[in-house]
């Protein structure tokens, strides 16, 4: 294997990956959760994640959905509630799109 091919070799590099595929989409405050320490540039490569959004990775393999934006808005704003043109879009409940993700927090 060349050098330039990136494997994922130890076990907390595999763990990472693991949680990234099954999450979706995860924040390093996901990783220290789970008892992992803050996630460096490298490390980020060496694992195969890349970066869909400030602070948050996902797994360079993962299928995302089409509802990515609303997965990251949930996950800036957890006490939010997404409402307005954005609710609708999300039920089907019209044929327009926003452009932008429309949230209420408390």
């Amino acid at each position: 294997m060349a050098k330039t091919e990136k494997q994922v070799n130890s076990p907390a590099q595999k763990k990472v990956l693991d949680l990234a595929r099954k999450s979706s989409i995860m924040r390093p405050r996901d990783l220290q959760d789970k008892g992992h320490q803050t996630i460096s540039g490298d490390f980020i490569s060496k694992a195969k994640l890349e970066k869909v959004g400030r602070g948050m990775y996902a797994a360079q393999s993962a299928e995302l959905s089409e509802h990515q934006t609303v997965v990251q808005a949930a996950l800036r704003v957890p006490h939010g509630v997404m409402c307005l043109l954005s609710a609708l879009c999300f039920h089907d409940l019209t044929t327009q799109s926003p452009f932008e993700i429309w949230m209420a927090w408390r």
